[in-house]
């Protein structure tokens, strides 16, 4: 009789899962097989699996091995999509660790823009909501490319600014008119919205869009919006908004 009865309230249950956000699976209409596969068929299971992996990570980590951690945080990424501190780890390891181990500057920006690739392209799919990883893709782009703090920061200034010149023609588009090939590419392969852009040229002056700063401010200008207003991640923000616009290059 009692299971007569738990199977009665079955489907509230689920309407009340997908009400309160607590169904994982219903956020996986557009995710790659493998992620549907992992976070559905593994169920509960693979948070057990992510910890052991977290733990190997951290034995690598320490040891300096950070191309295996490369492959394991992938595989975590894959488990739990919806951990942002794993996204934010990965890409760290790429910008930062891996980057300056290659001797080549071209194996350099690969791997710096490898680390802004999968914030942007994949860790922001899986959490829209978050204006921490929105802020991270602003701090690789004002930090590793935007400061000297790497021998070859130059370069990555240099192949920057040729992806947007050759994206929008030069430094300071008409945004309010750009063509349909234009603007698909940019939300497309960039996730650049002109009509973000453009309020953000509204409140602090045209930017100039070849430069790593004017994409640092974009990013954490977006997650600024989505923050709690008044909460640590607000302020974080609005410094790091601040710091992007003072350190925007003068024009030449």
């Amino acid at each position: 009789m009692m299971f007569v009865v738990a199977g009665t309230r079955h489907g509230k249950l689920i309407d009340m899962r997908v009400q309160y956000n607590l169904d994982a699976a219903m956020y996986l209409e557009n995710a790659p097989p493998l992620v549907v596969l992992t976070t559905t068929v593994l169920g509960g299971f693979r948070g057990l699996i992510a910890d052991v992996l977290w733990l190997r990570i951290s034995h690598l980590q320490a040891k300096g091995d950070y191309f295996e951690v490369v492959q394991l945080a992938d595989w975590v990424t894959k488990l739990e999509p919806w951990n942002t501190e794993i996204w934010s780890f990965h890409a760290w390891n790429m910008t930062y660790n891996i980057s300056v181990i290659m001797a080549e500057e071209e194996d350099r920006w690969r791997w710096v823009y490898n680390g802004i690739q999968l914030l942007r392209d994949e860790g922001l799919l899986y959490n829209p909501g978050d204006s921490e990883l929105y802020r991270e893709v602003g701090w690789i782009f004002l930090h590793k490319i935007g400061a000297p703090i790497d021998e070859m920061h130059q370069y990555y200034k240099t192949m920057w600014a040729k992806e947007m010149t050759d994206l929008l023609g030069g430094g300071r588009p008409d945004l309010r008119n750009l063509s349909d090939s234009v603007r698909q590419r940019m939300e497309k392969d960039y996730k650049l919205i002109p009509e973000i852009m453009l309020e953000l040229e509204s409140k602090y002056g045209a930017l100039d869009w070849r430069t790593p700063q004017a994409h640092a401010a974009y990013w954490t200008y977006r997650g600024l919006k989505l923050a709690e207003p008044g909460s640590a991640s607000a302020s974080r923000c609005e410094l790091m908004l601040r710091q992007s616009i003072r350190y925007m290059p003068e024009d030449k």
